[in-house]
């Protein structure tokens, strides 16, 4: 994945308030030393949670208008926004695994925004997802339950 998107007051609203998965928004600023710190940490959760969740940074001295409107007062802050709107926030510097708990807790409580096209395949949309995210995209389509693939399998039978 390498480097995180950037992001500005100008794109903010279409790559995390229009985006189809949660985002994770590390607002920063390039003379915060703790800021610095985290980006390893970030980089490696987006490629952890790849496909499930978008990373991106806000420079919080370039986006002042993103930065006030979501009342940004310390740094770092990770803000992780789904469905448009910011479900959750951590202030300062954070375990990986304190981040990680919170993306989790997101995407668990999120299966309304699991993305799967009407007329998807099921067995394609659930191959290697884990539990929850399972859970929330047969929800989504209850209908498809009852389908089989070519050997017989229910959807669920054959992601596991």
């Amino acid at each position: 994945m390498g480097e995180l998107t950037a992001v500005d007051d100008q794109s903010f609203e279409q790559v995390v308030l229009q985006s189809k998965v949660p985002v994770v928004v590390d607002f920063w600023a390039s003379w915060c030393g703790p800021c610095k710190a985290i980006a390893g940490t970030l980089e490696g959760l987006a490629n952890e949670f790849d496909g499930r969740i978008r990373v991106v940074k806000v420079d919080v001295d370039q986006a002042p208008g993103t930065a006030n409107k979501y009342r940004i007062s310390g740094l770092p802050t990770v803000a992780i926004f789904a469905q448009g709107q910011r479900a959750s926030s951590l202030h300062g510097v954070q375990t990986a695994s304190r981040y990680r708990q919170e993306i989790r807790g997101v995407l668990d409580a999120a299966p309304s925004s699991v993305a799967v096209d009407e007329g998807a395949d099921v067995f394609s949309a659930i191959a290697g997802k884990e539990p929850a995210l399972l859970k929330a995209i047969l929800a989504a389509h209850p209908g498809q339950l009852g389908l089989r693939n070519e050997h017989g399998e229910s959807p669920l039978t054959a992601a596991m």
